[in-house]
């Protein structure tokens, strides 16, 4: 990965922070339904606790690691800043 790709990784996880998709759990983790409204709850609680901004950031630093990774996969094939 050059630094440009770099640089769009990190652009894009930041536009995904301030504008994620309302379904972006459901779609994230559809092979695992078990784990979707764990992760609602989870999502809303540090959504109330922490606000908009602050939430999201939140609810991906206490994600276990695979689960981080999983979300990072998923925000680097599915999500570009450039949509917007």
């Amino acid at each position: 990965m050059n630094e440009d790709e770099k640089a769009e990784v990190v652009i894009n996880a930041m536009y995904f922070i301030t504008n994620y998709p309302m379904d972006f759990i459901q779609r994230c983790w559809a092979d695992n339904p078990g784990m979707m409204k764990w992760f609602t709850d989870k999502f809303l609680y540090y959504y109330e606790t922490y606000g908009c901004v602050a939430g999201p950031v939140h609810f991906f630093l206490y994600l276990g690691s695979g689960h981080q990774e999983t979300l990072a996969k998923w925000i680097n094939e599915n999500y570009s800043h450039k949509m917007k």
